[in-house]
């Protein structure tokens, strides 16, 4: 019997960059992208990771446009992958392998504590859900 696992991951942070907008090369689905960085208070000091966000889906691309922007609190719901970046090697000839998120959902918290959302199947997941609850619980201290 062969054992398989679940990926599904939450994922939020302030976008980095403008997000871009394109077709697939081979394929010719519509595609956005954009870096996000988390941060956290580690033991010692402030712990950051920047992660690319990717979605290939017609409906988020559609929301990225209209929704995400440099500096905006997101909230994502996707899957975790590895991929291997084809004619790119590091200075000792191995691989360059990079990680990306595959968004599924995508929340995004306005300044002043409203959001807008892509829920696939118009339902929010339990996870997802709770994500949101905290980023608009830490918006509204910060007033």
């Amino acid at each position: 019997m062969r054992k398989t696992g679940v990926n599904k991951s939450f994922f939020s942070g302030v976008v980095r960059g403008e997000p871009t907008v394109q077709e697939t090369s081979s394929t010719k689905t519509p595609a956005a992208s954009f870096p996000m960085t988390s941060e956290r208070e580690g033991e010692h000091r402030s712990v950051s990771c920047t992660t690319k966000i990717n979605t290939y889906n017609e409906g988020l691309v559609k929301f990225v446009k209209a929704n995400v922007t440099k500096g905006a609190f997101i909230i994502v719901e996707g899957e975790l992958m590895n991929r291997d970046v084809k004619g790119l090697s590091a200075e000792n000839s191995r691989p360059v392998i990079f990680t990306e998120i595959r968004a599924w959902n995508l929340i995004a918290v306005r300044a002043d504590g409203t959001y807008a959302a892509t829920i696939a199947d118009d339902k929010m997941s339990d996870g997802l859900y709770d994500a949101l609850q905290q980023a608009l619980k830490a918006s509204s201290e910060q007033d």
